[in-house]
């Protein structure tokens, strides 16, 4: 642009000296011009200069886009040149791709081949263990002969199974450990206690502080424990045997230093899983004041892994051990004995009789 302006400058100049007479007067130490010389010079000089300042004007735009296209031409190089790294990378990538899927293969063809192999040596062996057919209807034979006798062995069961008494109480001088069939459930152990009342009763739950009560909700759904020490029969046949006929309930609660007490509810039932097992009803108590169980009746099974006692308490985490618990009540034959006078609690049921006797 200074190419430019210098060039007008020089225009000027040389316009305005050829057009005007600029010589020094005598005395004169500057050329000065007249005001009439002055108004002729510049109205020689403006069209004259006029057209090259808007040329230079021009030329000054020109260099500014020239620069702005310089920048972006910069900048595409750069993205050209991103782009020529990140297409070298994913040749190498595709290269390696290449590679390991002919690898894949290679080792898809090995174990192939393997498998036909083994099948090869699969069949020898066959043809090794079965040397001729009559050994394959031997052994045809033999597994028809096992079907048969599983299937008289499960005739036998059923057979047996319906003479089986339906609970303690048809057992005479029924005691211990005996083989009963729930009606519309299954044949089960359970055990029996004649010892102090007839007709026999049949242990549910026994608690002598030898077993964890701290089950989880299948758990105490199927049953756990020893018949022989400490065990709970599980609600699922709890729920199948009251729901079979009617039962009533017996309690017994052993001391270390005084009676047992005991108490009798004449109408004990359940409801089934559908219900979360629901204390239904206990009917009437006789005998000692047991009287935590008459707050829980309506209340559902509470385990450590559900809670459906409607309390924040999880009482069966508080008591490490299931039970009905109910917002009014918190108490249970399963909660731990120690540091307490208790050495056992019991929970007895039978069907209900008019030949039964307390």
């Amino acid at each position: 642009m200074l190419n430019y302006v210098k060039c007008a400058l020089i225009i000027i100049v040389f316009v305005t000296n050829s057009k005007c007479n600029l010589e020094p007067q005598e005395n004169q130490e500057f050329c000065t011009m007249t005001d009439e010389l002055e108004e002729k010079c510049s109205t020689l000089c403006y069209p004259t200069v006029k057209p090259l300042l808007n040329y230079v004007g021009k030329c000054h735009q020109n260099n500014e886009l020239m620069s702005q296209l310089q920048d972006k031409v910069h900048e595409q190089e750069f993205l050209i040149n991103q782009y020529k790294m990140e297409n070298d990378r994913l040749k190498v990538q595709i290269k390696e791709n290449l590679n390991a899927a002919e690898f894949s293969n290679q080792l898809e063809q090995a174990l192939e081949r393997n498998r036909m192999v083994m099948g090869e040596l699969d069949a020898e062996l066959k043809k090794l263990r079965t040397p001729d057919s009559s050994k394959e209807t031997i052994s045809d034979l033999s597994e028809e002969v096992t079907k048969i006798n599983q299937g008289n062995s499960e005739h036998e069961n059923i057979a047996e199974e319906e003479d089986l008494p339906a609970s303690c109480s048809d057992i005479e001088d029924a005691n211990g450990v005996k083989h009963i069939r729930v009606p519309g459930f299954k044949s089960i152990l359970v055990l029996c206690d004649s010892t102090s009342v007839v007709p026999a009763w049949t242990v549910v739950l026994r608690n002598q502080g030898d077993e964890n009560f701290n089950r989880n909700w299948t758990e105490y759904k199927n049953g756990f424990g020893d018949l022989n020490v400490s065990f709970f029969i599980g609600l699922e046949a709890l729920y199948q045997m009251t729901r079979s006929q009617p039962h009533e309930m017996f309690l017994v609660v052993d001391f270390k230093k005084k009676d047992p007490v005991a108490a009798q509810f004449d109408n004990f039932v359940i409801g089934g899983e559908s219900e979360d097992y629901r204390l239904k009803s206990i009917g009437s108590r006789s005998g000692a004041e047991i009287l935590f169980l008459e707050k829980q009746l309506g209340s559902k099974f509470t385990t450590y892994d559900r809670n459906n006692g409607g309390t924040e308490t999880n009482f069966a985490i508080q008591n490490e051990g299931g039970w009905w618990y109910s917002k009014y009540s918190d108490g249970s034959f399963t909660s731990l004995l120690e540091d307490t006078e208790i050495i056992a609690r019991f929970m007895m049921i039978r069907r209900k009789s008019s030949e039964n006797r307390y």
